[in-house]
């Protein structure tokens, strides 16, 4: 009785089938990395939708003041991250510090990946722009509250900051926040951004570049977005 004799795969045939599996892999990866930077993007931006849930809350328990960050004299420097502290009770929990696409999360340099917009904190005489930090201190003060930032996106090369210096510098052109802020974090050229009504977006950086000046501003009050 004769045995049949199974044949195994030549050299070339599985020399084939590698390179069939390295072309498939090539053309894959690309559109993996999309998937997972919109992954990442998604994530953040509902890290900052609680935030934005806590800001409202906050607000309306302390006669629509907002969280303070280290800019301003009772908090003290070394209340790293003061802003977001503050908000810890109403259910903001330090997981959300960072966003996953930060590159510098995770060092001691960055305490959080966000900071806040420093119109709205106390004045402090002779290191501030006067007014405009009293005019604007409490929610109810805010007319344009859904086009006004509160927070957003760190740059890459800015350290433990806890805030923007849109309105102590003053910012005025696009380099200014791009300077600061993380315009380009996510993609499509976006940054993640809570606005004082509570609801947060990503921003498209080219949007803002093309508005940003004297009369449209997303930091400042008085210059709705």
């Amino acid at each position: 009785m004769m045995c049949a004799v199974r044949r195994g795969f030549t050299l070339v045939e599985l020399l084939v089938t590698v390179a069939v599996i390295g072309f498939l892999m090539a053309m894959l990866m690309p559109a993996l990395a999309s998937v997972q930077r919109t992954a990442q993007a998604t994530q953040c931006l509902s890290g900052l939708r609680q935030f934005g849930i806590a800001l409202v809350v906050y607000a309306d328990d302390y006669d629509g003041q907002f969280p303070l960050s280290t800019h301003s004299p009772e908090i003290g420097l070394a209340s790293q991250g003061a802003w977001f502290r503050s908000m810890e009770p109403y259910g903001v929990v330090r997981e959300l510090r960072h966003c996953p696409e930060d590159p510098n999360a995770g060092l001691p340099s960055r305490w959080l990946s966000y900071a806040t917009n420093d119109y709205f904190e106390v004045t402090v005489e002779g290191t501030s722009s006067g007014d405009n930090r009293r005019r604007w201190g409490r929610l109810t003060d805010v007319r344009f509250a859904e086009a006004t930032a509160y927070a957003g996106e760190i740059a890459d090369g800015e350290g433990s900051i806890d805030h923007f210096h849109a309105s102590f510098v003053p910012w005025t052109t696009p380099a200014d926040v791009e300077a600061e802020m993380a315009v380009r974090r996510h993609a499509g050229d976006r940054m993640n951004v809570i606005f004082l009504d509570g609801h947060a977006e990503g921003l498209a950086w080219t949007r803002i570049e093309s508005v940003f000046g004297a009369d449209r501003d997303f930091m400042h009050p008085g210059k709705p977005f």
